[in-house]
């Protein structure tokens, strides 16, 4: 059990007499969701899919004490038989569940609640508006490893899940937007951070029959059902739910090294809206990220360019950093083609191919991005020397792949397009040539295999 307090304060103009003004202090706890109602999310009567309560009463508490009228306060306990978070994991479909909601409604004979009870906002508007009433919202993290059930090792997920319904007793459609607040100062969240939705299984099938409408978004793995929020005020749309309908959504956070400012702060509100024309807000949920001021700053390195022979197998070693960390290589394509911190693969035809490697701090998700280009070939010229000549001998370096035919090396002189042909062999060789028979000016070195020009290189004769 845990005690949940709440401070009482008499903002009137008499002195709070509890004898005659009989205050009570009902409390409430509900599951985390951006669709919360009252009563039914609060008191028990409304249930999930599984029969698992969705919010209850936790207690109603006598206020014993007298409350003068200056700034004096007194506390109201009570004792919560606190909720297993992991009783809901099934419901979620592997998206953890550790957040709760808490409600307290001050009733008194000479204070009595007045509250809005028809809608747009019947909860909305009576927490705002009626200094009788309070809510708190909590997380519960007793050991932070991510999304429940998670069976993948490539990558670092921590943040906290909310429920997304439909109360109403109709079908309808929803947009969850998400946004910073317009008084938050410096660079927002998803600029310093990226910022995911993991989507329960229902969730993203009915995004995906929606036609995966969307603003400021990308899909970041769909196997995963991850979702990139790219800006502010970012959203997903024609989500249609089913009355009464419950499923779940996490929102994680990795922050990016080199996109670090000095802000200590961020704020991201989740708000679910009814997708029609009234884009009315039903309700949300308010995410405060605090990164640690004195995360050490890493860079990931990816290693130089490489140029490969057609094959030939060959390594690709980033930098190891000073954390615990998982590499990941991803192709032009974003496909990720490779897990740890060296990349092997053997060049099985011509191509060039931008490689991005990703480095995941494994303690608190924190990552960087580098890219390494490798280009696949025949054959490279790997020197020209000397160049510029004059006199003597010149020597061309070269590396011609064991499957090329009929490798040479061809000199053009490129004012009278006159050239000398030289047969090499494959593998790593120097061609001697003497350079007396070639007349002064520019020349164009050219690697010829399979028929194909594959490299070349300015000779200047003096």
């Amino acid at each position: 059990n845990v005690q949940v307090n709440v401070w009482v304060q008499n903002r009137g103009c008499k002195v709070y007499d509890h004898t005659a003004d009989n205050g009570i202090v009902t409390f409430h706890w509900a599951n985390a969701g951006t669709e919360l109602v009252w009563p039914s999310s609060w008191d028990g009567t409304s249930f999930f899919e599984l029969g698992l309560v969705k919010g209850d009463e936790i207690e109603q508490v006598d206020i014993t004490e007298n409350i003068d009228i200056a700034h004096e306060r007194v506390r109201v306990s009570a004792n919560w038989s606190l909720p297993d978070p992991s009783d809901y994991e099934d419901f979620f479909e592997g998206v953890d569940f550790t957040h709760f909601c808490l409600l307290a409604r001050i009733n008194s004979d000479n204070d009595l609640l007045n509250e809005v009870t028809v809608e747009p906002y019947p909860l909305y508007t009576n927490v705002k508006h009626n200094n009788n009433i309070v809510w708190k919202n909590f997380t519960i993290i007793d050991k932070f490893d991510g999304i429940t059930g998670q069976t993948f090792t490539d990558d670092v997920v921590l943040g906290g899940s909310v429920i997304v319904g439909n109360n109403s007793t109709a079908n309808a459609n929803f947009k969850l937007q998400f946004q910073v607040p317009t008084n938050e100062t410096g660079k927002p969240i998803t600029e310093e951070a990226e910022v995911r939705l993991t989507l329960s299984d229902s969730l993203w099938q009915r995004w995906v029959n929606g036609g995966k409408q969307g603003y400021e978004i990308e899909e970041f793995n769909a196997s995963r059902q991850q979702i990139l929020l790219t800006a502010d005020s970012a959203y997903i749309s024609n989500i249609a739910l089913d009355s009464s309908m419950h499923t779940g959504l996490y929102v994680s956070v990795n922050f990016l090294t080199n996109e670090r400012s000095a802000k200590e702060l961020f704020t991201l509100r989740a708000l679910q809206i009814l997708d029609d024309s009234t884009q009315r807000v039903l309700g949300g949920e308010t995410y405060i990220i605090k990164p640690d001021p004195y995360r050490a700053h890493f860079d990931a390195d990816a290693g130089d360019d490489q140029d490969v022979l057609i094959g030939n197998a060959y390594s690709q070693n980033a930098k190891t950093i000073a954390d615990s960390a998982i590499y990941n290589w991803y192709n032009s394509s974003g496909v990720k083609v490779f897990s740890g911190a060296t990349m092997t693969d053997s060049a099985t035809s011509t191509s060039t191919e931008t490689y991005k490697l990703e480095v995941i701090a494994k303690e608190d998700g924190y990552k960087d991005y580098d890219e390494v280009t490798i280009t696949t070939t025949l054959g490279r010229i790997t020197s020209v020397a000397p160049n510029p000549i004059n006199t003597g001998t010149l020597a061309i370096g070269y590396k011609v792949s064991s499957t090329a035919t009929s490798p040479k090396i061809r000199i053009v002189n490129i004012s009278t397009s006159a050239f000398t042909e030289h047969t090499i062999s494959t593998g790593t060789g120097t061609l001697n040539i003497d350079i007396s028979a070639y007349a002064s000016g520019a020349h164009t070195i050219l690697l010829i295999c399979n028929s194909t020009t594959v490299d070349d290189e300015l000779l200047v004769v003096q």
